[in-house]
């Protein structure tokens, strides 16, 4: 009995690892911050920050909209991926809009991009009198130099966003990194981006 004690003793003080999760270097990658009203969104124009993050685009007076998860539209919900928020980085017309953050990296390191891309299934009107569109499209940017373009597509008949996260790896140049992510100019009145990561490969 006592050796069945002392195994039981032992099996309970077995030290399990602790599993360190690599730090996200972006800031407010869910675009928790600020607050917009349930089912509404706000916009921000070129110049302004979101938090840490600065829109940018072709030219001041396009947008992009920081939009309520409950947000609805022609009998759809623009549910955000994860929280309260997410960014729609369509703009007004044939310009293209998005956001950056600046953050610290270290030189000759690599570094894993993630984000998640949203779209709804919206055929009517022509894309952009009305209607929001089928897919998004975006394109990615390391220090103002094209990465990658990626393509979300929504899913016909759903009454919600459909979201899929996307990835890039790249090498640090420099101790600051410029991540820029840009709507892609197209007939859509949304393109959904939350849940940023940029992390250093171990």
């Amino acid at each position: 009995m006592r050796k069945v004690v002392a195994a039981i003793l032992l099996a309970t003080n077995v030290l399990v690892p602790t599993v360190v999760r690599p730090a996200n270097l972006i800031n407010d990658g869910g675009f928790e911050s600020p607050t917009v009203s349930g089912g509404s969104c706000s916009k921000f124009t070129v110049g302004q920050a979101i938090g840490n993050w600065i829109v940018v685009g072709d030219e001041f007076g396009i947008g992009v909209r920081l939009t309520s998860g409950t947000f609805q539209a022609n009998g759809i919900t623009f549910n955000s991926h994860s929280g309260g928020r997410f960014l729609n980085l369509s703009s007004e017309g044939d310009q293209s809009a998005g956001v950056e953050q600046t953050v610290s990296t270290s030189s000759g390191k690599n570094y894993v991009l993630s984000f998640w891309a949203g779209s709804v299934f919206d055929s009517t009107g022509d894309g952009v009198y009305g209607s929001y569109g089928t897919m998004s499209k975006m394109d990615v940017f390391i220090n103002g130099v094209w990465l990658t373009s990626v393509a979300q597509p929504g899913v016909a008949g759903s009454s919600s966003q459909s979201w899929n996260q996307y990835s890039v790896k790249f090498k640090a140049t420099s101790n600051t990194t410029t991540v820029t992510i840009l709507g892609t100019v197209m007939a859509s009145n949304n393109i959904g981006l939350d849940d940023v990561q940029l992390i250093q490969k171990p």
